[in-house]
């Protein structure tokens, strides 16, 4: 009854060297399986070819009496009564041998039935509790034996369906392994040598100096030379980065045999549950990207185009089905804590600062404060002014360009729903988009009204109506301040200021921090970033966007100020892309129809808050009118944007793909992440992440 090797073979993916028997090795033919006293069901068990989930048929024979065929009298329900029998017989079998496979696999973990809960005795439950965690072990070794079988199933489906469909145009399948345990080591690497760099252009220095001093002591007497002070001090120094330099070697040297092997480890290791495909030809690429290999249960397989190779979101891609699908339920907490954070209280309270520690002039039930803060002094009326107007405004420049992209940045990353670079800079865009209607947009209306008219409200609720009509509009100052003052100042200071780099250059000038010495420092020091689309469509473009179509209506001096910042923007933007910014990925121009459709909703923002308005100012009929006319003409734009551009930005014409030709192979290290390449080549500090020096993470939770 022992399984047949080659068969097991045979339905084993040819990409998985460590876990599968090659059909010319020695253990496919006159494979001695009592050398390690096992059979040829343990040995393809212990191998990982077949898993437990593996259930063989058997066949059974049925031993009727020798006078049923001789006996003409006999009966035909006593064999249908022998027949019932016998297939009693099988059910037994059959149940005695699950209940046999079930105890042996309780005993190979130490838990009992009654342990598992299956009968009453709470002790006992939690006595094999225990004892299944010190024996968890088994269970992880049947998991992986589990996974392996479904890899192997994918992969075997994929494989047979795409040499059927494409024949020679089917290259091969590329696994996805984990990259971040070998990435973490390179760059443990890759620090210490900036640091043995940085120590051996010092010791270069200290061997120049030494002899210039050498060389000015030349003539005087062999003792002052040998004594002379600051040779002695730059030969301790010599030899204290001769001992560091050793020593970073040997470090370093280490790391490098601690990476090769993690890197065998995680390559023999399990994959993860996605794998590339690739094809000899474009044709046969964008035709399999549009199959659906499972289409009754849309379970076991998801077809979808792969991005371009410099686009890839590795992490994202190692993420499990259930991680998949339970990640975005788990980041949703802190997409909501982003939205509704009222950084605008936090600013706000540095305004009524002086107030809360001083008091009010007004208020003279509490005593005066007699604190320096609070006197007439000068300096400090000059130090509350400060407090008062620059620290709010310094406060929100930080919070949008520092501490916000980075939040929503590792919140989109942490859903691992973005295969694609891309996709995670239009994830983080449209999280920029709630954030701009739902934090800034609803929260300064709102907040200013219901704060400016709250006595009112608390006096005469009746009032409410009528003080709203009165607040909402009145709240465009602070709009049309706020869209002149990014036209007027933030759009040439961004000419000025790019980026952080602008901040560092400015401190090592005033001799703040010190200049960049090694090569990789002077390469590191103003490194060439990319544009945060996300972010830079996300709050300087659509913010503004929200402003202006929300009040053009309500309070249209909003617009000639709008007008002047896209006007100016447009310029500002043209010349950072050609002569600043440089390109980190290729979409193919997928950021448009996303920018598209929220300019729409933009619209659609427009003409709600302008309804809401006239129903306040009790013009009902204008209200009516608007809700019934506008929203339908901008739905039915939005459904005209879907069919007119989404398909063919997500879509190649097939004509362009037929004539691209056919390649001989396809090269699998185009489709493996940098770290997992022979000697980690394409490895940067900023591989894989859409943001390059910008301060974000390349991996999350």
């Amino acid at each position: 009854d022992d399984i047949d090797i080659d068969a097991v073979i045979a339905s084993a993916p040819s990409d998985d060297p460590t876990h599968v028997i090659d059909a010319t090795s020695p253990l496919s033919r006159d494979l001695d399986l009592s050398e390690r006293g096992l059979t040829g069901t343990e040995l393809a068990l212990e191998r990982g070819s077949v898993t437990t989930a593996t259930k063989r048929k058997e066949s059974f024979h049925f031993h009727f009496r020798k006078d049923l065929t001789t006996d003409p009298k006999t009966d035909s329900r006593e064999l249908l009564r022998d027949a019932a029998k016998a297939r009693e017989m099988v059910r037994e079998k059959e149940a005695e041998k699950e209940r046999q496979s079930h105890a042996s696999a309780m005993a190979s973990m130490n838990v009992s039935e009654r342990g598992m809960g299956l009968t009453s005795g709470w002790s006992a439950t939690i006595t094999n509790l225990m004892q299944w965690w010190k024996n968890r072990g088994g269970y992880k070794e049947w998991r992986r034996d589990v996974r392996w079988a479904m890899f192997r199933k994918r992969a075997r489906i994929a494989t047979q369906m795409f040499t059927e469909l494409f024949g020679e145009d089917f290259d091969s399948l590329v696994p996805i392994y984990p990259t971040q345990s070998v990435d973490k080591l390179i760059v443990v690497w890759d620090k210490k040598c900036a640091k043995l760099e940085r120590a051996q252009y010092d010791i270069k220095s200290l061997v120049d100096k030494e002899e210039a001093r050498l060389g000015q002591v030349a003539g005087a007497d062999e003792s002052q030379v040998v004594f002379d002070k600051k040779l002695e001090r730059y030969r301790k120094k010599i030899a204290i980065l001769k001992g560091r330099i050793i020593q970073l070697k040997e470090e370093a040297t280490q790391l490098q045999d601690q990476i090769v092997d993690e890197r065998e480890r995680v390559l023999s290791g399990l994959p993860s549950t996605c794998f590339f495909a690739t094809f000899k030809s474009q044709e046969a690429a964008a035709i399999a990207a549009q199959a659906n290999l499972n289409p009754i249960q849309q379970r076991l397989l998801n077809v979808q185009a792969a991005p371009s190779p410099d686009d890839v979101n590795w992490p994202s891609l190692t993420r499990s089905w259930w991680q998949r699908q339970s990640r975005p339920i788990i980041v949703l907490p802190l997409i909501l804590f982003i939205m509704l954070l009222p950084i605008g209280a936090f600013s706000g309270a540095f305004a009524q600062l002086t107030i809360a520690v001083c008091g009010s002039p007004a208020d003279t039930s509490k005593p005066p404060n007699d604190s320096w803060y609070c006197s007439d002094d000068p300096w400090a009326n000059f130090f509350r002014n400060l407090v008062t107007s620059l620290a709010p405004t310094l406060l929100l420049s930080l919070y949008h360009m520092c501490i916000l992209p980075v939040l929503v940045y590792y919140a989109a990353q942490a859903e691992g729903q973005q295969f694609s670079l891309s996709g995670l800079d239009r994830r983080c865009c449209s999280l920029f988009f709630y954030w701009d209607v739902f934090n800034v947009f609803l929260g300064a209306m709102l907040g200013g009204s219901v704060i400016a008219e709250l006595p009112t409200y608390i006096e005469d609720p009746a009032q409410i109506w009528s003080a709203l009509s009165a607040a909402i509009p009145s709240s465009s100052n602070f709009f049309i301040n706020y869209v002149a003052y990014r036209a007027l100042v933030m759009a040439w200071f961004r000419l000025w200021y790019p980026h952080m780099g602008t901040t560092v250059s400015a401190l090592k000038w005033m001799r703040i921090l010190p200049w960049a010495k090694s090569p990789r420092e002077k390469a590191l020091e103003s490194p060439i970033r990319n544009c945060r689309y996300g972010r830079d469509i996300g709050i300087p473009v659509l913010m503004n966007f929200v402003m202006v179509l929300a009040y053009c209506v309500v309070s249209p001096l909003i617009l000639p100020f709008g007008l002047l910042y896209f006007a100016l923007l447009w310029m500002v933007w043209r010349y950072q892309m050609l002569y600043v910014y440089q390109r980190s990925y290729e979409s193919g121009g997928q950021f448009w129809p996303l920018v598209a459709h929220r300019v729409v909703a933009c619209l659609f923002i427009c003409v709600l808050f302008t309804s809401t308005v006239l129903i306040l100012k009790e013009a009902y009929t204008q209200a009516v009118l608007m809700l019934c006319s506008l929203p339908l003409y901008l739905l039915r734009f939005d459904i005209y944007l879907n069919s007119r551009y989404d398909g063919v930005v997500e879509q190649i014409p097939l004509m362009a793909v037929h004539k691209a030709g056919r390649v001989d192979s396809v090269d699998p290290d185009l489709w493996t992440p940098a770290p997992l390449r022979e000697g980690a080549q394409g490895w940067h500090p900023q591989w894989g992440v859409v943001w390059q020096y910008w301060g974000v993470p390349r991996y999350s939770l």
